[in-house]
């Protein structure tokens, strides 16, 4: 067991790798059993968001790899299941933008654009903490976000005349107000957008 940690709490946490098979099959069942409930009710999609095994929240589900493997699985009984992808996650999954958005690029149905911080574990902000674009030490700025934005074009998630969700996942950190990071953040994405 993790320190810090409950047996409660423990499963929600990755169960490292020997226990990882048996834990994606039961990730999978559970995701197909909600789908047909989903279904049954509307038109519901359902998402579900990539994290890492190693940084801040140690979840199940972290390399698209994986999160492939498991929506193709999720997908035959739900066809419009999908992956949230967001931009804070892959250099804590130590993945390309690149690489990581040609894998995932026919089960994305949402996408984030976040920064994280992993140079500093003291950093309050560490980890999937979202601290504003640029924060110090931190790992996405303008070139990252301008590089995931042009990805999500070529793989025709950000075509045009289609209905696709691109959001922000933002927080102030202590003693930033929120009106600033929000407007910072609209300042990093006009920028990114237009070096496109």
């Amino acid at each position: 067991m993790r320190r810090g940690t409950s047996a409660e709490k423990l499963t929600q946490f990755d169960p490292g790798p020997e226990h990882r098979e048996k834990a994606v099959g039961y990730l999978i069942e559970s995701l197909q059993e909600i789908c047909k409930y989903a279904r049954s009710k509307g038109n519901l999609e359902i998402s579900l968001e990539l994290f890492d095994h190693e940084t801040t929240f140690f979840r199940l589900l972290g390399p698209t790899r994986l999160g492939v493997e498991v929506a193709q699985e999720v997908r035959n009984v739900d066809p419009s299941f999908g992956l949230m992808i967001d931009l804070s996650h892959l250099p804590m999954l130590g993945e390309s933008t690149e690489g990581a958005l040609a894998r995932t690029r026919d089960y994305i149905n949402h996408a984030h654009m976040g920064n994280c911080l992993i140079s500093d574990p003291k950093d309050p902000l560490y980890g999937d903490r979202h601290p504003r674009f640029g924060y110090k030490g931190s790992e996405i700025d303008v070139p990252q976000l301008t590089e995931y934005l042009r990805a999500l074009l070529d793989i025709g998630y950000l075509e045009e005349g289609k209905d696709r969700v691109l959001a922000f996942e933002i927080k102030p950190a202590p003693n930033e107000s929120s009106k600033a990071i929000i407007a910072q953040a609209k300042r990093t994405l006009r920028a990114a957008w237009q070096r496109v």
